[in-house]
């Protein structure tokens, strides 16, 4: 049932892995250094990075994927 177009690239995929499990780590971190250190208030700049670095993840990954693509084409038309 799923169209061709629908499915997943292998950068979407590896995007998906790494950033779920950068911002599991980066909740646990913040719960963490709260309770125990009542590190709420400047804490919350770990989940702004988390996002962040998410952010760059997903830039890099795509960027490579796209580029591996491009170079195949050229690759095919020689």
């Amino acid at each position: 049932m799923t169209n061709e177009n629908q499915q997943k690239t292998v950068a979407q995929v590896i995007t998906g892995a790494i950033c779920g499990s950068l911002m599991i780590v980066c909740t646990l971190v913040y719960v963490i250094l709260g309770i125990t250190l009542n590190f709420w208030h400047p804490g919350w700049l770990i989940m702004l990075a988390g996002g962040l670095t998410c952010g760059i993840v997903g830039i890099v990954t795509n960027t490579v994927a796209d580029l591996k693509e491009i170079k195949k084409k050229e690759n095919n038309k020689e």
